[in-house]
């Protein structure tokens, strides 16, 4: 989460933006952020002057009208806290009324674009010009050929997603750490077998087997898998007008999204925007 606001907060300093609408899902989900963004944004002196939370369940006639009411303020600056979903649905309306030409400025969180790669090509065409940042994938040999094997027939229909690779990453880090600690010593504090949850062991190599996961650094499907001070470490993709091509890859500094690299990234989005006019 705090990357994220991070990543958000540096690029409205690094535009200069003294205004921003907050656009959210009515969720637990999407509630939850925003009071964070809204001190954030304080910190580097912008203001929300106006929010927006859409059900889940809106109708396209219920989102257009917010839409129009969104459109009918003097403020440009929209920053989209959904989930693929709603969002691919928000963003296809938003073009359908003009409010993607030049002009406004849409930045989305990493919740939305890390979840794009399932959604329609109509979606995926209406959110040109949108900003926003995903965790970078490099395209391995090993990632190549296993995109391979999930696309033969019979296999499974799902499309691949971030979340499904760091999940079968760390399916693989788990495995890789108990192979190392031994099985000798799997051996449990209570040895009764039992159905009752609350009467199970509990695995005497547990405390060994996290300390070897934290340690543990090697190359899979999602990259580089590290885990820093029991967080995943990647690095940040900066992304505008299409959100598969490449524009910018941010490193983690102190700061993770530190406001130099986003001013960078920024300013180098504004040329690829100029050139593809």
């Amino acid at each position: 989460m705090w990357d994220t606001i991070g990543f958000n907060t540096a690029i409205i300093e690094a535009y200069g933006w003294l205004e921003v609408v907050l656009v959210y899902e009515d969720t637990n989900y999407g509630n939850g952020l925003i009071p964070y963004l809204v001190d954030a944004f304080q910190d580097v002196g912008a203001r929300v002057p106006n929010r927006s939370a859409i059900s889940l369940f809106s109708s396209d006639a219920e989102i257009l009208r917010e839409l129009g009411r969104l459109n009918s303020t003097s403020t440009r600056i929209f920053l989209v806290h959904m989930t693929a979903s709603l969002g691919s649905k928000f963003f296809i309306l938003a073009k359908l009324i003009g409010m993607m030409r030049e002009g406004y400025a849409w930045i989305v969180t990493e919740g939305l674009s890390t979840l794009l790669d399932p959604v329609s090509s109509e979606a995926m065409d209406s959110m040109e010009g949108v900003l926003g940042e995903r965790p970078h994938i490099p395209m391995t040999k090993y990632l190549e050929d296993f995109m391979i094997r999930w696309k033969k027939p019979k296999k499974m229909t799902a499309g691949l997603n971030l979340f499904g690779l760091w999940a079968y990453d760390t399916v693989w880090a788990l495995a890789m750490a108990v192979e190392k600690v031994g099985i000798e010593n799997s051996s449990s504090k209570k040895q009764n077998v039992s159905t009752n949850l609350a009467t199970l062991g509990t695995s005497a190599m547990g405390k060994t087997l996290v300390e070897t996961v934290l340690r543990l650094k090697f190359g899979r499907l999602s990259g580089n898998f590290q885990l820093v001070k029991g967080q995943l470490h990647y690095y940040i993709l900066a992304l505008a007008r299409r959100f598969f091509a490449r524009r910018r890859i941010i490193r983690p500094t102190r700061r993770f999204c530190a406001t130099d690299n986003i001013k960078r990234s920024a300013n180098k989005c504004d040329k690829i925007n100029r050139r593809a006019k």
